[in-house]
């Protein structure tokens, strides 16, 4: 029954996980988007100075143009700021994707602990046989994680297929190891 609870507990924070960077992807992409829109604003405003600039030189404007002038570097100021500000909305992008990647990545190695475990779990429900005990072996070995292995190998060595016996503890043991596992990796 705890190793249920276990499974579920284990499921509901890898699901709540993936969602969490999910929301964070999205929230990035909406700033990226409307700092995109201010970059492209910002240039045509610097475009539509210079130009004015040049036409108020011709016309031999010096006041006008002095303060064009000014209004020209307060764009490009303003504009050199938002670029910052947008290279660091893009990297923070990237380090969620990066996040995200990884957690999908992990959901399936994830997945592989939790049938092991569910098939330790059936094993002790129904008591020990060499059909139930296959199909841990066979749950287990698609981990591929040596210590996962070696305290699944303890365990059996204690189960008795005879008097359908096992120590409760080295099984337990084992279950702590997948656990251990599922934890490290989740973000």
């Amino acid at each position: 029954m705890y190793i249920s609870v276990a499974i579920g507990l284990v499921a509901v924070l890898a699901l709540g996980g993936a969602g969490y960077f999910s929301i964070q992807n999205t929230s990035s992409q909406n700033a990226i988007t409307k700092i995109n829109q201010e970059l492209l604003q910002r240039k045509d405003e610097k475009s539509a100075l210079e130009t004015e600039l040049a036409v108020l030189k011709s016309s031999d404007l010096g006041k006008e143009v002095e303060i064009l002038q000014l209004k020209l570097q307060t764009a490009e100021r303003d504009f050199a700021a938002k670029e910052k500000e947008f290279a660091f909305v893009v990297q923070e992008k990237l380090g969620l994707a990066s996040q995200l990647q990884t957690a999908r990545a992990n959901s399936s190695k994830i997945r592989a602990r939790l049938d092991a475990i569910d098939a330790i779990d059936r094993m002790v429900g129904a008591g020990p046989n060499a059909g139930s005990v296959a199909a841990a072996d066979s749950k287990i070995s698609v981990i591929q994680e040596t210590g996962i292995t070696e305290a699944w190998a303890i365990a059996k060595r204690d189960i008795d297929f005879v008097k359908m016996s096992w120590n409760g503890n080295t099984i337990a043991d084992a279950v702590i190891v997948i656990t251990r596992s599922i934890r490290n990796l989740l973000p």
